[in-house]
């Protein structure tokens, strides 16, 4: 038996593909299996997923076809059913895993028994704007508390033990998004997280994905907020539950103008201004915005959407991005203009 299952969920991501599968093929850790899921695409992800697996011919990568989409969560919950290897890796579609990554992790996991999560440094990569952002987070002193105010980690960046994962219940049907923030206030409340402080994932943000619409951000804002709300009360965890279960619409449960919702819109439509992405934010604030206070920051919004659309060196905008951190460029070697033309072959033992 395999120490490690890793899982990787494509829905319509075919640019994706070749980065994330030639990355994991790469890992210096060997001793695992990837459990590679399309999830009923409908572009040509799961042909090139074929094609791509057909060409590697490495064992240790299995591939599974959904015939309809039943989201991330569904798929992650099968694949880790099927599984039986004491820690689980999650890689979400169209990232890349840096070839010590999974070495690193079991490393942590390997030291330590009361750790149950382990994350790392990452960088968030835009490369339709040429942008991206070195993240160093440190899991190590995170509570339920301080969970409650920000999640601990970036999914795709985490290996987790099977036994914590399957003691606290295990991802939630019920939560078609947010379903990580959801777990880890679980499991924090039973161990302990840490994070490898190196740079060992690349978490790939194109303004295009489906991920990034507005009306997919605004649901998985509510899904967010309602594992929030239900870690603290446990009447309500089991009335809101019920209620998805029934077929209930997230925003029957928790309605478009919470304010706790809408907070999290005004920080989605900034973040769009900050990396230049103007029409998401006009979209999402147009469409999305409910609260009687945001609407007084129509003008300055407009205004910022002006200044973010003259680039990086913008006043204020520039400013703004250079405090953030957010640095012009691509985080991979110069000689390659993405990450599926670098050295893929895998690793020797």
């Amino acid at each position: 038996m395999s120490k490690l299952t890793l899982i990787c969920s494509f829905y319509n991501r075919e640019q994706g593909v070749l980065p994330t599968l030639h990355s994991i093929a790469r890992q210096r850790f060997r001793d695992f299996e990837a459990i590679i899921i399309d999830d009923g695409s409908t572009d040509g992800t799961s042909a090139l997923l074929r094609r791509e697996l057909q060409k590697l011919a490495d064992s240790r990568l299995i591939f599974r076809t959904n015939v309809v989409n039943v989201g991330l969560t569904q798929s992650l919950i099968q694949a880790i059913a099927s599984s039986s290897t004491p820690y689980i890796a999650i890689h979400d579609a169209g990232d890349v895993s840096l070839p010590d990554r999974l070495s690193r992790q079991v490393e942590m996991l390997d030291a330590d028994p009361t750790i149950a999560a382990v994350g790392c440094h990452y960088i968030n990569v835009l490369p339709e704007r040429n942008l991206h952002v070195m993240k160093r987070p440190d899991a190590s002193g995170e509570s339920f508390r301080s969970i409650l105010r920000r999640p601990a980690f970036t999914h795709g960046e985490v290996a987790f033990r099977r036994d914590v994962y399957e003691t606290v219940g295990g991802y939630r049907p019920e939560f078609r998004y947010a379903q990580d923030n959801d777990l880890w206030l679980r499991m924090i409340r039973v161990a302990r997280f840490s994070t490898v402080p190196e740079i060992l994932y690349h978490r790939m943000i194109y303004a295009s994905g489906i991920s990034q619409g507005p009306r997919t951000f605004v649901e998985q804002a509510a899904f967010y907020t309602l594992g929030r709300i239900i870690a603290q009360d446990p009447h309500f965890e089991h009335v809101a539950l019920s209620r998805l279960r029934s077929g209930a619409h997230i925003h029957e449960i928790l309605p478009l103008d919470d304010a706790r919702i809408q907070a999290l819109i005004l920080r989605k439509t900034l973040r769009h201004m900050l990396f230049g992405d103007t029409e998401a934010a006009k979209a999402t604030f147009a469409a999305y915005s409910r609260w009687a206070p945001l609407k007084l920051l129509k003008p300055l919004l407009s205004i910022g959407c002006r200044l973010s659309a003259r680039g990086h060196n913008a006043d204020g905008v520039g400013l703004v991005r250079t405090a953030l951190r957010i640095q012009s460029g691509l985080p991979w070697a110069p000689l390659a203009s993405s990450p599926d033309e670098l050295d893929v072959s895998p690793s020797t033992p």
